[in-house]
Parts: structure tokens; C-alpha cells; sequence
């Protein structure tokens, strides 16, 4: 089954995350992910069906959206055209325990939500007690400590 946009958003953090070493192109992370996510060769070479002469390969183009995604929110950077690497931002979300990936792209500022994990980070914040909240309810209980 193909991966939805976030679920590839989060692996291609992930991957950017454990391979810093250089930029990454979308068809460079196409295998790698593919193989993550053990797709077929059918899934992989799966199309919309459109009545156009080009070729849009599904995963292809979830890979181009998810990436744009992350880039709009500052998750990773583009150093040059097509290229893509992780940003210290997109660090402090990878190596933050507090809140899940999903979570945290769902949020209304994302800004604000990075500069409470790097102030977390620096010093010992008392988070409160687990239950279910909603996203924005936990970022203002963050602020008021």
C-alpha cells in the first residue's frame, strides 16, 4: 500500500536526519523509502489515471508534495534547486520525546511549537501529567509554566 503524505513526510525526516552528509534529490530518496515502506514494483510504478500524455507516478509525486510541505514549514531546507537537507528545526523535532511527528505538523504555529522544544531542551521544563489533549490546549499549557 502506498504511504500517505504524512506518513512520508516523517520518514524523509528521518532519512535526511541519519544521512547529513550531503543533500538529497527526490529521486535519490525514492528507493530508499520505497524499500522502508516495502512497496512492490507495481506500487511503485502505480499512476493517477489522467488523459494526459505525461507520466505521474504516485509515489513520485507524494514524495514532491510531502517535501514541499516540510520545506513551507522550515523542516528542511533546499540549499540548491531540488536538493534537500534537514534544518536545525527539523533536528530539534526528530530528537524531541514530548510530541509525535504528526502531532506537531498539525499545529497552528509551528514556530512556536519549536521554540518551546528548544526551551525545553535548555532547561528542565515539568511537563504535565499525560492525557488527551488537543494540540494548540498543550502549547498553551507549555507557555503559562
Amino acid at each position: 500500500m502506498i504511504p500517505t503524505i504524512t506518513e512520508l513526510e516523517q520518514s524523509i525526516l528521518q532519512f535526511l536526519y541519519n544521512h547529513p552528509d550531503r543533500p538529497y534529490s527526490v529521486p535519490e530518496m525514492l528507493l530508499p523509502l520505497a524499500n522502508q515502506f516495502k512497496l512492490s514494483y507495481e506500487e511503485l510504478k502505480a499512476e493517477y489515471n489522467l488523459q494526459t500524455s505525461r507520466h505521474r507516478y504516485i509515489f513520485h509525486d507524494r514524495i514532491q508534495k510531502a517535501t514541499g510541505h516540510l520545506l513551507s514549514v522550515r523542516l528542511i531546507e533546499r540549499p540548491r534547486r531540488g536538493y534537500y537537507v534537514i534544518s536545525a528545526d527539523g533536528r530539534v523535532l526528530i530528537e524531541a520525546p514530548t510530541l509525535g511527528f504528526p502531532v506537531a505538523l498539525q499545529l497552528e504555529s509551528i514556530g512556536d511549537f519549536l521554540q518551546t522544544l528548544k526551551r525545553q531542551s535548555e532547561e528542565a521544563v515539568p511537563l504535565p501529567p499525560t492525557r488527551k489533549r488537543r494540540p494548540k490546549r498543550m502549547i498553551e499549557e507549555l507557555k503559562e509554566q
